[in-house]
């Protein structure tokens, strides 16, 4: 989600709000010496609050002291890249509760989630494609950052996808779209670039074999964070394992923690739009 364009926006208390336009001013056009219709902005909020993401993870202290000196270097490596795949999947998918975010999901207007054509072919998955697009253009999202978001499966599918000729539908799937950073390099599909990750399930449904895609203008998704992430490491902290309380220090450990606390929501609801029950296997 960061990498396909989020917002990130620092909250060092907390708590945060960022106004949001609800309705907009209309205009008319109007003759000589007539009165000119009254019109009004409408204003919101969106109201944010830190929920906190931690990991905890005891190694052995020999580890440390008989490895290279990258070892502790490598599993806080190995802690921050899972922390990210937890972001992902709250930002995303997650239905939200008092301590975690709500995701893209469960943000999108109702209009803008939309199920997939059962028959599958190019007609109809160039459709869905479309309508998608066009659920979040139509709210006249900005579309400074539009992007799709979608499992690896799916992203395939498109790239194997022929029409009856054997041509490729999309073959701009199939090239490389070149950013700045070479290892953000991503694939286009209709002129937007595409993002997959494995935290968008493949098996929703009643069959267990479908999944979703997201498209829509990722400068309208806002991550609101606490400054900084926290790492600590202690050989003298206590931990609990799932079923009791551990010493480090008896058992010549080190425990690493890693904290950070953010929330997450789209600034308006109708800049992201999701396709549902999508059945593309290929």
């Amino acid at each position: 989600v960061r990498r396909a364009g989020a917002r990130t926006l620092p909250m060092p208390g907390g708590n945060m709000s960022i106004p949001r336009a609800s309705s907009g001013a209309t205009a008319s056009y109007v003759g000589e010496n007539k009165n000119i219709a009254k019109s009004e902005s409408g204003f919101g909020d969106r109201k944010f609050t830190a929920r906190k993401l931690a990991a905890l993870v005891p190694i052995s202290s020999d580890l440390i002291r008989f490895s290279s000196p990258n070892a502790e270097q490598f599993v806080r490596d190995d802690i921050l890249a899972g922390i990210a795949v937890s972001e992902d999947v709250a930002f995303i998918r997650a239905q939200g509760s008092e301590h975690t975010p709500r995701g893209m999901r469960y943000w999108a207007a109702a209009g803008n989630v939309i199920a997939a054509n059962g028959t599958i072919n190019v007609a109809n998955v160039t459709t869905d494609l479309g309508k998608i697009e066009v659920a979040v253009m139509n709210a006249d999202t900005p579309m400074i950052a539009p992007a799709y978001i979608m499992a690896p499966r799916t992203l395939n599918y498109l790239r194997n996808l022929r029409t009856a000729n054997e041509v490729y539908a999309f073959p701009e799937v199939n090239a490389s779209w070149q950013v700045s950073d070479p290892a953000r390099s991503t694939a286009m599909l209709r002129g937007y670039p595409v993002w997959t990750t494995t935290s968008i399930p493949i098996n929703l449904g009643g069959g267990g074999d479908e999944s979703e895609i997201y498209f829509g203008d990722m400068s309208e998704a806002i991550i609101a964070e606490v400054p900084g992430i926290r790492v600590d490491a202690s050989d003298t902290a206590a931990y609990h394992d799932g079923s009791q309380l551990v010493a480090a220090f008896s058992q010549d450990q080190l425990v690493i923690r890693v904290i950070e606390q953010h929330d997450f929501a789209m600034r308006h609801e109708t800049s992201m739009a999701v396709l549902t029950t999508v059945k593309w296997i290929g």
